[in-house]
């Protein structure tokens, strides 16, 4: 309200925003010339919204001003955050000052530097919050997990992890809606966990969503009691999914892979018969340890299926050649065998003894038996000699028919397990294709398995769809059927090439039934099935590529024209403020030197064709700048007629003889709200346009104008016109005519049919764009060798004949009051200063802004109107007004210039210059706006006019 104030004081109009959402809602339909912008407030800070803005192109021309409560605690990197100035907050008279200074005075901006700074100190408590507010920022910049501010479900705070996530720049992401990062099919869920929450204040939701790249989690954790302010935590679970995919992929592997391996369980089983059976004999005999040994079919070798009693490290599937050892014998030699003592026996493997740190002394072992055929060995051994008698090898030998049945058992149930895992491996693979069948049928790309004869050996649905041939009809047809007639033989060359190579890629076009065909990307690659060799084919509609490229070159075109259109501004600019210092001179002289001849003489008749001739160079300035949008035009109600008449006679001398010129001006036809200078230029532009149609062979050229009253029945063949009163100006030429295909191109800028050097391709273009800004439109009537007719019709408005501006009672206004004059353009200077003092006035004539000041600040009050320049060295007009006015506040200032800037008038006005003019001007225009501004000060200041008068 402080600042509101203060501004609207001044006359500024201010409209506020009391956060940031607010804010960029405003600015999406308002620009503005400036932005205060407060450094700390709710629903996203002043620095983001400084990048928010600055990433604006709309606002690109707009001063952004930081105001800060904090700057003396915390510096603030102006040029990044895109801010032109940082002003303080303190004492409010200073901050005030502040304040208009930075918008009366943009070029005095120092971004690096902070307004009032110096009338502020530090304040601990602040200093101390700030660095809480840094740490906190810092553990949420640290956070793995994507952290979001959402505020009435818009966005305004992001960390580093949400923006990574999103993938979306921090100055897009604010401001946007929250539900809008995520699939349309779940954000209706989305916005029932926002609005939902049975009074939570934190809410968990176990549903996974798609957030770009990425799946996550949603955490939401209310911030005030209506709920409207919500802190959202997204977790990030892609790895965690991945790995919980690629888990149970292996499980499901590993699944497989144990049905289709049952022998593992029924070893296990056998294991436990193993384990059972020794433990029997341990138990039963009593003795040290007990061995099972079966043999290796394979190599013959013996291997240690299970072992007990024996410490030490394991013997398990230990290996003994064929012959080695007391088992070795057994199985060699099919007998049962007692070893009394090993000492005395070379046949005893001390291996196992040192593998197992025991001294084995008395050995039993008996052959297994299955079929008479040896496979394997039971043994039993004790650490004491003469351990075991005749007794000990029947029960063993019992045991060991036992055992060998339970083997035989177990490998018969193996072998049936892998038969059934088998056929259920065999039956989950059938299901699998089907799976992969269904999935690659179901992709939105062409899927083609080509044979080395170029046949079809797989396709996926797509192919069928996409093409609209049937199944069958598919199955008859080679690869290059579908290949367009005119890519067939460099398609034919590729797909050689990578049966050749192994891979490749290459565009073509895909025939559809009925003549259509549509382009597409394909990538090959060749691989071996069943010693058959195959290519894979992918393939990708490209048709939303193609028509994304077309619209980038189309913007590539626009930015082209745009800056092109930049650039003729800024040369138009120039060119205009320095043919207006030229004609200024010329005009003035001229006018000066009429005042001093009789009406009646040739020399006043040749100098008032001198001054129609600089007006149409003025006007013809008027033009450029209106062509390059460098100055606004003023429109006004007037008469076409005579602008019409005026222009078609500056055409005379231009136009050839063989083309004959016929004028039809309705003398009663209404008036239009118009600048003149736009009438001229469609007169200008339409005429040169017929005038290159004839100019070759001749012809009549017929300019109209008329009034014209539309009727539903007269516009119902247009489209584009539209009911009402109207002034139609008709061009009609007898030239070579328009093409009809070209006619929809003819208002493109840059679009030409003449020879070069014959066009600019701007001229139509120019005429359409201000026909529109008129509320008008254009109408052409075209036959090849019969010529072209153009129409254009503009809105008739009800009005009393202007009256022509000039002075009352033909009388030009003087005075005799004292005038300082400062311009750096020395004709210039002596024309404005003879006209002056011609009108009774006592001028002081400065070439120099900064001896002027001088001048001027030596005697302040010996001055009663200052006129000046506005392009100056050393000082601006507008600088020199405001030093003028530090010495004396009331001196009124009338500035003239060769070039309308807005920024700058309207900066001028601000500072309280009283009039401003565009060079040239005339006699009357600068007498009467000189006697308007010191009778307008007269009347506000009375007594300082009375005091100088005294």
């Amino acid at each position: 309200e402080f600042l509101t104030d203060i501004l609207s004081n001044q006359g500024y109009k201010v409209v506020t925003a009391s956060d940031g959402l607010t804010a960029i809602d405003i600015l999406k339909t308002y620009i503005p010339d400036i932005i205060f912008v407060d450094l700390i407030m709710p629903n996203i800070d002043g620095k983001k919204l400084c990048k928010i803005f600055r990433g604006t192109k709309e606002l690109d021309k707009s001063r952004i001003i930081v105001l800060s409560s904090i700057a003396a605690e915390e510096k603030m990197d102006l040029i990044s955050a895109g801010a032109n100035r940082c002003i303080v907050k303190g004492p409010l008279a200073e901050m005030a000052r502040n304040v208009l200074d930075a918008v009366e005075s943009p070029e005095s901006d120092f971004p690096d530097k902070v307004t009032g700074i110096g009338k502020v100190g530090k304040r601990e408590i602040t200093h101390e919050l700030l660095s809480v507010k840094i740490h906190f920022e810092i553990i949420l910049e640290k956070m793995s997990d994507g952290l979001l501010e959402i505020t009435e479900g818009r966005i305004v705070y992001a960390n580093p992890s949400a923006l990574n996530l999103t993938g979306i720049p921090e100055e897009k992401l604010l401001s946007s809606y929250f539900t809008d990062l995520f699939l349309k099919s779940d954000r209706s869920y989305i916005d029932d966990l926002i609005n939902n929450g049975n009074g939570d204040k934190v809410k968990h939701s176990d549903k996974k969503f798609e957030l770009n790249e990425y799946i996550v989690t949603l955490d939401m954790l209310s911030l005030d009691d209506e709920k409207t302010k919500k802190v959202v935590i997204i977790r990030d679970i892609t790895d965690r999914e991945r790995a919980e995919k690629s888990l149970l992929r292996h499980n499901r592997e590993l699944s497989l892979l144990n049905k289709a391996s049952q022998a593992v369980s029924s070893s296990l089983e056998l294991d436990k018969v193993f384990e059972a059976v020794l433990e029997e004999v341990r138990s039963l005999m009593a003795v040290t340890g007990t061995i099972i040994w079966l043999t290796d079919l394979s190599t013959n070798e013996l291997i240690c299926q299970k072992a007990t009693g024996l410490p030490g490290a394991s013997i398990q599937g230990l290996r003994l050649p064929e012959d080695q050892g007391i088992a070795g014998w057994v199985a060699s030699n099919n007998k049962s065998l007692v070893v009394s003592d090993t000492i005395n026996d070379s046949r005893h493997f001390k291996g196992v003894d040192l593998m197992t740190g025991t001294s084995i002394r008395s050995i039993l072992g008996v052959p297994i038996r299955l079929k008479n055929k040896v496979i394997g060995v039971l043994q039993v051994v004790d650490t004491k000699p003469g351990r075991f008698n005749p007794n000990h090898i029947f029960l063993l030998e019992a045991l060991a028919g036992s055992t060998a049945i339970s083997i035989e058992n177990a490998r018969l149930y193996a072998q049936a397990q892998k038969e059934m895992n088998n056929r259920k491996r065999a039956e989950e693979l059938f299901q699998q294709n089907k799976i992969i069948e269904a999935i690659i049928n179901s992709l939105p790309v062409l899927v083609i398995i080509i044979k080395e004869n170029r046949q079809l050996e797989k396709w996926n649905r797509q192919l069928e769809d996409t093409t609209g041939f049937s199944s069958l009809e598919t199955g008859k047809m080679s690869f290059f059927d579908f290949i367009i007639p005119k890519d067939r033989e460099s398609a034919e060359k590729r797909i050689k090439d990578i049966f050749a190579r192994g891979a490749g890629d290459f565009e073509t076009h895909i025939a559809v039934k009925g003549g259509k065909y549509i382009p597409y990307y394909i990538n090959c690659s060749r691989t071996k099935l069943d010693n058959e060799t195959y290519i894979v084919a992918v393939g990708m509609d490209t048709s939303e590529r193609i028509r994304q490229q077309e619209e980038r070159l189309v913007l590539q075109s626009q930015l082209s024209h745009a800056r092109k259109m930049e650039s003729i501004g800024t040369l138009a600019g120039g060119i205009a403020h320095d043919f207006n210092n030229i004609l200024t001179p010329i005009i003035g002289f001229t006018e000066l030197a009429l005042d001093d001849l009789p009406p009646d003489s040739s020399a006043y008749s040749n100098l008032s064709n001198v001054i129609k001739a600089a007006d149409r160079a003025r006007d013809l300035v008027q033009q450029i700048l209106t062509f390059s949008r460098q100055t606004e035009q003023r429109r006004v109600p007037l008469n076409p007629q005579p602008v019409i008449t005026e222009t078609i006679k500056l055409l005379r001398s231009s136009i050839p003889k063989t083309i004959e010129i016929n004028m039809n001006i309705d003398k009663n036809c209404g008036s239009i709200l118009s600048d003149p200078s736009q009438i001229h230029q469609i007169i200008m532009n339409l005429c040169t346009n017929a005038y290159h149609a004839m100019e070759e062979n001749g012809g009549r050229l017929d300019i109209s104008l008329s009034n014209a009253f539309l009727t539903p029945e007269a516009i119902k063949n247009n489209p584009n016109m539209r009911l009402g009163d109207f002034v139609r100006l008709t061009v009609r030429d007898t030239g070579h005519g328009i093409e009809k295909n070209l006619l929809d191109k003819i208002f493109e800028p840059y679009f030409t049919t003449k020879d070069p050097g014959k066009g600019t391709g701007l001229g139509l273009s120019l005429v359409h764009g201000i026909v529109q800004i008129h509320g008008g439109f254009i109408t052409i009537d075209s036959s090849i060798g019969k010529g072209t007719s153009f129409s254009v019709y503009l809105p008739k408005i009800d009005t009393d004949k202007p009256e022509i501006a000039g002075p009352k009672d033909g009388v030009i206004p003087r005075g005799d009051e004292n005038i300082l004059l400062v311009d750096d353009e020395e004709q210039i200077l002596i024309m404005v200063k003879q006209l002056l003092e011609r009108l009774g006035y006592n001028v002081t004539a400065i070439e120099s802004s900064t001896e002027a000041l001088m001048i001027f600040s030596a005697a302040p009050g010996d001055f009663d109107l200052v006129i000046t320049d506005m392009t100056m060295p050393q000082m601006t007009g507008i600088d020199l007004a405001s030093e003028l006015m530090k010495n004396r506040k009331d001196i009124p200032v009338i500035l003239y210039s060769g070039f309308s800037d807005m920024a700058l008038e309207s900066k001028a006005r601000a500072l309280g210059i009283r009039e401003i003019l565009m060079k040239p001007v005339s006699i009357i225009t600068i007498a009467e706006t000189i006697r308007r501004v010191l009778d307008n000060e007269k009347n506000i200041n009375p007594e300082s006019a009375d005091k100088k008068k005294r």
